[in-house]
């Protein structure tokens, strides 16, 4: 940069536990994003169906409980509308058949596609927990992760994204849909103006993400081609935000329209 009379600072972060504790929250909480005022744009990319470009809010929850849980979801579940999600798994339930444990654990991810929604939602999964440990009479404890928000597209961001991968022959659909996806990205984008894209690797059609066969496809050369790709996509992004005004701009204003 300093070469080519570029001024400005790039910044690359590494997202810590991804899967466990909520990367991006830490980070938030770590004043990564610090002053905001002063970041142009954060931007992020991830191997995803071409389709999945919007995110929903997520509420992750581990529970102490009884497994008698399910139970009461399935009387719940019918008065959820079609785009809430609530994932459960057992994490421990006894070591011996036959034998009550003393203790259980179960670990469940509450999706909406606003925070709104999922807030709603989550006091209501609460509800069913509760629920089943007063029928059982268990006790229960709450142990609440940090929560993914919903994610604020920036459409200056995203415009630039698609323009960008054009130019060298990769074509990407501007796409503000809701899916059943969530990302941590989405706490970001309450913060400064961010970009979540997409970009697909070759895949067989039963391939779906954080399952072996998604890490066998991730592994192979063109897979590695795809992710260069995404990848100078979101430099040649970085780039104009850092040397174009009008761009930038644009993107903060797209931001603090977002917060009216």
């Amino acid at each position: 940069m300093a070469t080519l009379g570029i001024h400005g600072c790039l910044r690359l972060l590494g997202t810590p536990a991804k899967k466990g504790l909520c990367g991006n929250p830490a980070l938030i909480e770590a004043v990564a994003f610090n002053p905001p005022e002063d970041i142009a744009a954060a931007i992020m990319a991830h191997v995803i169906p071409a389709s999945l470009m919007k995110f929903d809010s997520e509420r992750p929850l581990v529970s102490l409980a009884s497994i008698s849980v399910p139970a009461t979801f399935s009387l719940s579940s019918s008065l959820m509308i079609p785009n809430e999600r609530v994932h459960g798994v057992i994490e421990h339930g006894g070591i011996v058949p036959g034998i009550i444990t003393d203790n259980s654990r179960t670990r469940w991810h509450v999706r909406a596609p606003t925070t709104r929604q999922a807030d709603a939602l989550l006091k209501r999964v609460r509800a069913c927990i509760e629920a089943a440990s007063t029928g059982t009479g268990c006790k229960v404890n709450f142990q609440t992760f940090p929560s993914f928000t919903d994610m604020r597209a920036n459409s200056t961001l995203c415009d630039a994204y698609v323009e960008d991968m054009a130019s060298f022959g990769v074509i990407v659909v501007k796409n503000c849909e809701t899916t059943p996806a969530s990302t941590y990205m989405g706490n970001v984008s309450y913060i400064v103006p961010s970009f979540h894209g997409g970009f697909v690797i070759a895949a067989d059609a039963t391939t779906t993400l954080h399952r072996p066969a998604f890490a066998t496809a991730a592994r192979i050369e063109a897979a590695h081609s795809s992710t260069m790709q995404g990848a100078k996509g979101m430099t040649m992004m970085a780039i104009r935000v850092l040397v174009d005004d009008k761009t930038a701009s644009a993107a903060r204003a797209d931001f603090e329209k977002d917060e009216d």
